[in-house]
């Protein structure tokens, strides 16, 4: 039960009884019992926050808000046998609805991928993370994490999910090295885990892998493995 709305009439029978309805049934959400004036919820109220989420107030900026209003027109009819003859009231009951953390943050991508040239300017930007929260308020407002520790190389906008390079890398010294049959091969990429989190109580996380491939710059001359101590002429 939300609440209850009382009405007296003063005649005495069927003139005297009151009936309750709602008048305004655009709020399915709610109802209201017919003698007692009790209001209630009878049916999910997602979908009144999700449409005030889309509003242009929440979409500029879902701290704006952290619950919902929502009108009632409620109508008090007495009950005399000649229906013409009714005579009836109306008054307002203003519910608000508080928004619960009901969503974790959702990425636009399941991974991604970047690829930067190394010997790169520090402050770089690789690309911006992007995920999407449902919920409203301060339960649907996101922040950028990142889970991997990476030495100072990294850093991401809390805000903005902006990764970008905080360091000039070198492919030569960031590279790991394997090798086949016949050659070694440097290999240059490097996992990140980004964290999207919401700023409820408790929060919701989501988390996503980032693979970051550096690419090499023609930036070191050939060198001779071993020096040469010793040429020998023959004829």
């Amino acid at each position: 039960m939300v609440g209850v709305v009382n009405a007296i009439d003063s005649d005495v029978g069927y003139n005297g009884l009151v009936q309750y309805t709602i008048q305004n049934s655009s709020q399915s959400a709610f109802g209201i019992q017919l003698f007692t004036g009790e209001v209630f919820v009878q049916s999910s109220l997602s979908a009144i926050i999700q449409n005030y989420r889309l509003g242009p107030r929440t979409r500029a900026n879902p701290l704006l808000v952290d619950s919902v209003e929502v009108m009632l027109e409620i109508v008090a009819t007495d009950s005399t046998l000649r229906p013409e003859s009714r005579k009836s009231s109306t008054t307002s009951v203003k519910i608000k609805i508080h928004s619960a953390n009901v969503h974790a943050p959702v990425f636009d991508k399941a991974s991604y991928r970047v690829r930067v040239k190394e010997n790169n300017a520090p402050g770089l930007e690789l690309l911006q993370l992007r995920a999407e929260d449902r919920d409203i308020g301060r339960n649907g407002k996101v922040e950028y994490k990142l889970a991997t520790d990476n030495d100072g190389m990294l850093a991401i906008d809390p805000d903005t999910g902006v990764l970008r390079l905080d360091k000039s890398l070198d492919r030569e010294q960031f590279s790991t090295v394997s090798h086949d049959s016949s050659t070694t091969i440097l290999t240059s990429s490097y996992r990140i885990l980004a964290i999207a989190s919401d700023r409820g109580q408790p929060s919701k996380v989501t988390f996503v892998n980032i693979e970051l491939h550096l690419e090499d710059e023609n930036d070191n001359a050939p060198r001779c493995l071993r020096d040469v101590d010793k040429v020998m002429n023959y004829i």
